[in-house]
């Protein structure tokens, strides 16, 4: 086993004629190890850049089989590698607000505070983060009522000590990851 950092590992197959890399990413909040090998990765890039690409081509790319393809998508499904498919909307289609919220919550409140922005439909990302602030969120919300009134109930809860709010003027890039 090698290992470049705290959160991959990689492995390289020892068997002879083989010459396999297989790479483990290591899920923080649990400490599973799930191996992603290349072929892998090439089926995730492939549907980040688009969902709708079918099997055959998948298969093409890969040089497996279609049913292959499907069995290495229905695993990467079942261990959580990959959440879901959807959609990718482009905001400045819409009149929505996109603001970024920091905050500082003391650490026996901060569960709290994260699972209240998680149970929101329009907050998208929450982040537990290190530097000045240790939460942050980003949310999209119809107008700045909303951003407002949102705002209020969040200045209530408790063990927030600080907060701060950017909203976006422009959007210059937003993007899906892809390993």
């Amino acid at each position: 086993m090698h290992s470049n950092d705290n959160n991959y590992k990689y492995h390289k197959n020892d068997l002879p004629g083989k010459d396999i890399i297989y790479i483990y990413y290591i899920n923080c909040s649990n400490n599973e190890s799930m191996p992603v090998d290349e072929i892998d990765l090439e089926i995730i890039r492939s549907l980040v850049d688009d969902a709708r690409v079918s099997l055959k081509e998948l298969a093409e790319r890969t040089g497996l089989a279609v049913s292959s393809v499907r069995n290495r998508i229905a695993k990467l499904v079942s261990r959580g590698t990959i959440e879901r498919f959807t959609v990718l909307i482009n905001p400045d289609k819409f009149e929505y607000v996109t603001a970024f919220i920091l905050l500082n919550v003391d650490a026996k409140n901060i569960i709290n505070v994260i699972e209240f922005f998680a149970k929101r439909d329009f907050v998208l990302e929450v982040y537990e983060v290190l530097g000045r602030y240790n939460v942050m969120c980003k949310l999209r919300v119809k107008d700045l009522k909303v951003l407002k009134s949102f705002i209020d109930e969040v200045q209530n809860l408790k063990g927030i000590t600080d907060i701060e709010i950017y909203i976006s003027v422009r959007r210059h890039k937003e993007s899906v990851w892809k390993p």
